[in-house]
């Protein structure tokens, strides 16, 4: 992009998508951060610090260097409300997840942004909890998060507007098998984090692995990712 645009170029862009919403009404919100995941954070710290809610920061990060808006949140009116946990510093101790999570609040909601290894501790620390009461945001996939996937195999997508049957290789994604036969989904990340590619799905199970989509999103089969996820069936009637 910074190599081709040029001033008074036109560009196309879609309506902004939020998969990390802000849930009203609780009683406390536990907000986590690791790396540049403080970006969001901060910006539920701010909304939430000018409404008077509750809420903690906790932020996580590998050294003095890497603590994006470090200056911010020791300053009013962040500091009272966010502990530091910076490697190599004493004073700002590792974070003890297990120990944050072990009693939920009734009421309370937790956010996490940062890299797998924290948002599967957080996962870990909060299995028991009630369902939408956690929520998480990944700003890239990493190698522990393949661990565990169903290996590829072939399968078939039905365009519902066309009846036209498409065959899925083993080495290619729906959305790039859609693109060769000139279908252009609204497509982001290709990886399964952002959603714009989600695309309704009407017969067929499907196989989510994707980042974005609920556990009872997931559970109705009603919507699937077309940049990552697969088929349980042989079949995928897709609505396009």
């Amino acid at each position: 992009m910074h190599e081709n645009l040029a001033v008074g170029s036109q560009v196309q862009i879609s309506d902004p998508l939020n998969n990390f919403p802000l849930m009203a009404g609780a009683s406390i919100y536990t907000l986590i951060a690791g790396g540049i995941g403080i970006t969001p954070i901060l910006s539920m710290a701010r909304y939430l610090e000018r409404t008077g809610a509750a809420y903690s920061v906790h932020y996580c990060a590998r050294n003095p260097e890497r603590a994006a808006f470090r200056q911010v949140l020791e300053s009013e009116p962040f500091s009272k409300r966010t502990v530091m946990h910076i490697g190599g510093e004493d004073a700002n101790p590792r974070l003890d997840i297990a120990s944050l999570l072990r009693e939920r609040i009734e009421g309370q909601q937790v956010y996490c942004c940062g890299p797998s290894g924290l948002i599967e501790s957080v996962k870990a620390a909060t299995k028991d909890w009630a369902g939408n009461s956690v929520h998480f945001e990944r700003f890239k996939i990493d190698a522990v998060d393949s661990i565990g996937a169903a290996p590829n195999s072939p399968f078939e997508i039905e365009i519902a507007s066309t009846g036209q049957i498409l065959i899925i290789p083993q080495q290619k994604s729906i959305l790039q098998v859609l693109r060769e036969n000139g279908i252009f989904p609204d497509s982001s990340c290709e990886e399964g984090i952002c959603g714009t590619c989600a695309t309704g799905l009407l017969g067929g199970k499907a196989d989510h692995r994707d980042f974005v989509l609920t556990d009872e999103e997931k559970a109705s089969q009603s919507v699937v990712l077309v940049c990552c996820s697969r088929a349980a069936s042989g079949r995928l009637k897709l609505d396009i």
